[in-house]
């Protein structure tokens, strides 16, 4: 195991990303109440998988830096969700945090970037259209696409894109084209192997935890499981030898990375994190980490005269 330097910050030294949910009207509908979720994070890169000697490559506040999806480039750069032009978009930068250029600029939300291991495309989920829908774009932003009109948490290979609709994996195309559902099970936050022959999936059963599972790319049942701690919504990706499944678990409050061999081995802690949250996290082809961390707060807050 090795341990991840933590500087512990004020909260005005993070990233603020507020998000509203659960809201009631009173009796009169005169006020509401709504639970502001409040999440703070910048991105860390850790070499050879060694988090013990991570680097802090961003350190703004407003921008909630990779919060909502980080990713990797075969050449080493990063592509990642900020909301640094005041919306929710998706940039690139090099890997020490410099030259970012903006890739989505629309008035819109947009998260949950992938990337092609060609390098080609960025596959993402926006909400331009009016709902959650899967886009594609040239690695500069160019020639931005739809692949399909409903999906969330899109990751994909030079043929495939793998999305998630209503709890249930699917597949696309990479050039668009008719979707095919790949299981009728609940898996969701799928991640496809670096073969791409392997989809790993967080795998839902009523009455029982989250457990890891791994289906063909063809789809059907699972052909591995494994017991998980799955922090929801769940981040799997796969280790770039195609070995492990990494995810992120909690415990006491605190948010590492966690191997599993696919050779049914027992689960190896990776990162050991003094506190907070891990949001997102990727491999990179040389075994570099990049992970958004940060910390998260629920509020209760009341609007009046809403008349």
């Amino acid at each position: 195991m090795v341990s991840l330097p933590y500087k512990r910050r004020s909260t005005k030294n993070y990233e603020r990303l507020n998000n509203y949910g659960s809201i009631s009207l009173n009796a009169d509908s005169s006020a509401l109440v709504t639970v502001q979720a409040d999440q703070a994070a910048n991105i860390w890169i850790a070499s050879n998988g060694d988090a013990s000697r991570a680097i802090q490559i961003t350190s703004v506040t407003g921008r909630g830096e990779g919060s909502l999806g980080v990713a990797w480039t075969p050449d080493g750069k990063i592509v990642y969700h900020s909301m640094a032009s005041g919306k929710e978009g998706i940039w690139i930068m090099e890997a020490d945090g410099k030259n970012r250029l903006q890739l989505t600029s629309a008035e819109t939300v947009d998260t949950s970037p992938s990337v092609s291991a060609d390098g080609r495309y960025v596959v993402f989920r926006s909400e331009r259209a009016g709902t959650p829908s899967i886009w594609r774009m040239n690695i500069d932003g160019s020639n931005l696409k739809q692949l399909i009109s409903r999906g969330s948490y899109p990751h994909h290979t030079v043929e495939w894109v793998v999305y998630q609709v209503s709890g249930s994996p699917w597949k696309v195309p990479i050039d668009g084209g008719e979707p095919v559902q790949l299981s009728e099970e609940n898996m969701r936050q799928c991640a496809i192997s670096p073969n791409g022959k392997l989809i790993a999936c967080s795998l839902h059963t009523p009455g029982s935890p989250a457990k890891l599972a791994v289906i063909p790319i063809e789809g059907g049942s699972p052909v591995k499981v494994f017991d998980a701690q799955l922090e929801q919504p769940a981040r799997i990706r796969w280790t770039p030898d195609g070995r492990a499944l990494t995810y992120v678990a909690r415990l006491n409050g605190i948010s590492d990375i966690w191997s599993q061999p696919i050779d049914r081995g027992e689960p190896n802690k990776l990162t050991d994190f003094k506190a907070d949250e891990i949001f997102s996290f990727d491999w990179s082809r040389d075994n570099k980490l990049v992970i958004s961390h940060g910390n998260s707060t629920s509020d209760v807050v009341l609007i009046r005269n809403i008349k």
